[in-house]
């Protein structure tokens, strides 16, 4: 996949330049072509019209181009997981996950705490049935 987003960004660049080339072309392009005509000599200014045209219409087929790799290039990252630290330990599970550093004081409880999706189903606020049905696991529905 890497190798892929490599081509695609190389493609992207050099369809890019071509881009930007015809782009110039057809700038000097239509500044002699309002030279020609102030200086009234309308066959090269038509013969330079015709360049123009055929200059746009290629613009245009590049661009779409462009647009096609660009898109390509994005779902490619979009893909492609993040690269971790040489120090992150490998692991199969998050109890593999080695514990960095603690913050603060971690409270005492006289009492088993309760996790957050046990307290508002207590509290019926949550419903998270409904919300399985629609979106699958790990959704709830606010209630009230």
């Amino acid at each position: 996949m890497l190798d892929e987003l490599i081509e695609a960004d190389k493609k992207w660049r050099l369809d890019l330049t071509k881009l930007n080339e015809l782009r110039h072309n057809r700038k000097v392009c239509t500044q002699e072509i309002a030279t020609l005509k102030k200086a009234k000599q309308e066959a090269p200014a038509q013969v330079q019209m015709q360049k123009a045209k055929s200059t746009d219409i290629e613009i245009t087929a590049v661009e779409k181009e462009v647009a096609q790799i660009e898109e390509r290039t994005r779902q490619l990252l979009m893909t492609l997981p993040n690269l971790l630290h040489e120090t992150v330990p490998f692991g199969t599970s998050d109890a593999d996950n080695v514990e960095v550093r603690k913050w603060g004081k971690l409270p005492a409880f006289s009492f088993a705490p309760k996790s957050h999706i046990d307290l508002a189903l207590n509290l019926d606020i949550v419903d998270i049935e409904r919300a399985g049905k629609v979106a699958g696991a790990r959704f709830f529905y606010f209630k009230g």
